[in-house]
Order: structure tokens, then C-alpha cells, then sequence
């Protein structure tokens, strides 16, 4: 199957898209064009889901000017409630190519039933700085990030992301790394891995694992989750995730198991979306008894994904 794809790729139709000078600029056209036609419309798809439920890797790789603002509150058993706010801003600097941005990430957490922070998702942090991307093109990807960090004194911060993107028949396989330093947490990094499948122009499955390590953490912890999105029409869509945190060392441990299921639809227009997410919860702290719950977020995204005209 995979040489009748090739063939068809380079078929006499396709013949003229071959570069025939040897200038990089040309090369590296026809190796991007290649590379994606290839990936084929598992990268696109992956894309679209991404980008109608706003993903953060959407956010990470965006180039564009854009704000998001969420606003949301979950409901756990037992009376628990967490209210949460993040705001995130990419603001696209003039004649820079889309390369250098000013990034701007608040995050606001309100939470009295003792919910476990995930990896990079940092209670009541603003970070404010300046991003540079050094390559843009969808099989390799690389950036930076300068600023400072906010927890409310200034904290400096430098981050780099580094994305590829690698076709494997019916699937997509995409690693993304991540190194930062800050001046009061010292070192971490987190790898990242999505095996993405096409299950039609609408839907898309996915398997994710995560691991990360700082310096100020208690180990090498780990994530992982198995995940089908969904979208129903141009305005709404559903995900169904399961999944499990935890570490790995210095003694392996599982601090929470999820199962939860994701309903998103436009209520005006295309930018004003009200998100529901009923979960189960099975956290180590309560000896994985079962804490049903329910997040609500109402999110307004300022921006003109071309994916969503």
C-alpha cells in the first residue's frame, strides 16, 4: 500500500512540482510539500480537531495574532468546587515573518478540593516574554521563548519547544520536546509523543504520552491518554478521553485515574464556544474511589483560524 502511494505521489501529474534547481530554498519547498502530501490528511484532520478544541499545541505552534479567555468552574462530589481563568495572548510583531511574537499566559486557579496541577500548568503564574521561531515548517518545528514568570514577583524564564512530525501509513506519529529554565526552579523537560489515526474527515484518534522531570519535582512523572474527538457540524463536537498521572521514579505510582467526556459548541458565531466536561476521577488520595464531577467553561477566542470560515 505504501509503494502504490508513493507511485501515485510521483506520478507523471506530479512531475512538474519536482524542483530542478539545487537552490535551498527550492529543495526545501519540495521536501515540505513531499513531507505533508505524505502525512496526508491525517496531518490535516489532526489539525482541524486541534484547532476547534483549541489544543495547546494549536496555541504553542500558532504564528498568528490571537486571545483566548476562558473562564470556568468544576463541581466535584462531596461539595468541592475550583473556579478557574486563563487568559492567553499571541500578539505577531510587523515585519518580523511571523517569526518573533509577544506571548502573554495567565493562569488563575481557585481551588479547595485539593485537585493535582499537571505538568507545566502553573497555579496563579503569569508569563509574559518574547517568542522567536526559528522554523516554522509542520515536520520540524522550533522555538523559544524569553520572559519572565510572575508568582507575583518576576521569575526569569526561557523555554524551548521542538515539534517533528513523522508520516506511518493510516497514522502520525509527532514527538515534541520541551526544555525551560527559570532562576527559581532551576531545569525541566518534557517529552511529549502523539499517535494520531484518521478515522474519517470528522474524526480522529489519538494516543498521547508524556513525560517530565524538574528539578523541583518529586521524580520523573508521567501522563497518558487514549482519546476520540469528534466534530458534528462546523459549531460543535464531542471528545472521549481515558487516562492515568503519576510517576514513574523514584517508586512507581499512579496518583489519578480519568475517564471524561468532552461536549464543545459555538454559541455565537464561531468565536464564543461553552465547553462541558462530565469526569470520573480516581485519585490515589481517596484510594481511587470513584469522584464523579462536572467542569463547565465558557472560552472567547479573538483570532481568524481559517479552519473555522
Amino acid at each position: 500500500m505504501f509503494l502504490i502511494e508513493c507511485m501515485a505521489l510521483f506520478s507523471p501529474g506530479n512531475c512538474g512540482d519536482i524542483p530542478r534547481e539545487s537552490g535551498p530554498s527550492r529543495l526545501q519547498e519540495f521536501l515540505e510539500t513531499t513531507h505533508v502530501s505524505l502525512s496526508g490528511s491525517v496531518y490535516n484532520i489532526a489539525n482541524h480537531i486541534d484547532t476547534f478544541f483549541a489544543d495547546e499545541r494549536i496555541d504553542e505552534e500558532s504564528q498568528t495574532s490571537h486571545l483566548h479567555i476562558r473562564l470556568g468552574a468544576k463541581l466535584a462530589d462531596g461539595g468541592h468546587s475550583e473556579f478557574k481563568q486563563r487568559v492567553k495572548m499571541n500578539l505577531e510583531l510587523p515585519r518580523a515573518e511571523r517569526r518573533l511574537q509577544i506571548v502573554l499566559d495567565s493562569l488563575f486557579e481557585d481551588d479547595d478540593a485539593d485537585e493535582i496541577v499537571t505538568f507545566d500548568d502553573d497555579a496563579d503564574a503569569t508569563v509574559l516574554g518574547l517568542r522567536y521561531v526559528f522554523s516554522k515548517a509542520s515536520r520540524n518545528r522550533f522555538q523559544t521563548r524569553v520572559g519572565l514568570r510572575f508568582r507575583p514577583e518576576p521569575d526569569p524564564n526561557i523555554k524551548i519547544r521542538w515539534s517533528s512530525l513523522f508520516p506511518l501509513g493510516k497514522w502520525a506519529f509527532r514527538p515534541t520536546q520541551f526544555l525551560e529554565w527559570e532562576s527559581r526552579d532551576g531545569f525541566g523537560e518534557t517529552t511529549r509523543l502523539d499517535l494520531d489515526r484518521k478515522l474519517s474527515e470528522k474524526a480522529l484518534f489519538r494516543v498521547r504520552g508524556e513525560l517530565t522531570w524538574a528539578e523541583t519535582s518529586s521524580g520523573l512523572e508521567f501522563g497518558n491518554s487514549l482519546s476520540y474527538s469528534r466534530t458534528l457540524s462546523k459549531l460543535s463536537g464531542f471528545k472521549i478521553a481515558l487516562g492515568s498521572e503519576g510517576r514513574i521514579r523514584p517508586s512507581p505510582e499512579i496518583s489519578k485515574g480519568y475517564l471524561k467526556f468532552v461536549y464543545r459548541r459555538a454559541i455565537y458565531k464561531n468565536w464564543l464556544f461553552l465547553q462541558v466536561e462530565p469526569s470520573l476521577d480516581l485519585p490515589e488520595e481517596d484510594n481511587y474511589a470513584l469522584c464523579p464531577g462536572i467542569m463547565f467553561y465558557m472560552e472567547g477566542i479573538f483570532t481568524a483560524f481559517k479552519a473555522w470560515k
